[in-house]
């Protein structure tokens, strides 16, 4: 991500960026906020089913606008970012993560 990659290679790359980032991976069901997930809409998990604000990250603020910035920003020319997987899972509008190739572990 701060190499300046802006696409999402695999699936198991898209649950690393949001665990790193504090991002939901999955979109809020009623059955999660039952076990009281709550998330913003950028996805930033505001509160897990254990209570934590950003998840794993250990985040409590989520960095995806600062992000959304700093990445436009040193682009050539400002060039957006909006159109891209980052900054499609940055904005919380990814379409289908599950369309990006599943990664094989050998």
């Amino acid at each position: 991500m701060f190499a300046g990659q802006l696409y999402i290679s695999s699936h198991l790359d898209y649950l690393e960026i949001c665990t790193f980032l504090g991002l939901s991976t999955t979109p809020l069901t009623d059955e999660k906020e039952d076990q009281g997930w709550k998330v913003d809409g950028q996805s930033f998990i505001l509160c897990n089913d254990r209570g934590r604000i950003g998840g794993e990250s250990g985040l409590i603020k989520s960095p995806a606008d600062f992000l959304k910035v700093l990445l436009s920003k040193i682009r050539y020319n400002g060039q957006g970012i909006s159109r891209t997987d980052l900054g499609g899972l940055l904005g919380g509008t990814l379409s289908n993560p599950a369309e990006l190739k599943e990664e094989v572990v050998p």
